[in-house]
C-alpha cells in the first residue's frame, strides 16, 4: 500500500522552519484582517495601518533610535501578501501581543 502512494509522506511534510514561518505569517495576516474589518471609516483604517507599521518598525524589528523600514502592504483598503524571513517571524511572534492590542480594540 505504501509503495503505491504518489509521494512519500516524508516529502509532503514541510520542514519545521517553513511550517513555523507559514503559520506565523497566516496568524499575522488573519489578525490584520480582523483589525481592518473592525474599522468604521477609511481614516480609522489608515490610522491602524500607520500604528501597525510604526510598531513593527520601532518596537519589533527595530527601535525608536534605529527603526526598520517595513511597510504594511495595504492598498485601497486591501491587505496584500505579508512576507518575512524566519528570523524576523521569530521576533514578531515573540511580540505578537503588540499587534493584538492594535487590531482588536
Amino acid at each position: 500500500m505504501l509503495d503505491q502512494s504518489m509521494i512519500k509522506l516524508e516529502k509532503a511534510v514541510p520542514c519545521i522552519m517553513h511550517c513555523e514561518n507559514r503559520t506565523g505569517k497566516r496568524m499575522l495576516y488573519m489578525l490584520f484582517i480582523q483589525g481592518i474589518n473592525r474599522c468604521i471609516s477609511n481614516q480609522e483604517c489608515d490610522e491602524m495601518a500607520y500604528a501597525i507599521t510604526n510598531s513593527m518598525n520601532c518596537e519589533v524589528l527595530g527601535s525608536a533610535a534605529d527603526p526598520s523600514q517595513w511597510k504594511l502592504p495595504m492598498e485601497d483598503g486591501e491587505l496584500g501578501e505579508i512576507k518575512f524571513h524566519n528570523w524576523r517571524m521569530h521576533k514578531i511572534i515573540d511580540k505578537f501581543g503588540v499587534f493584538i492590542n492594535l487590531c482588536i480594540r
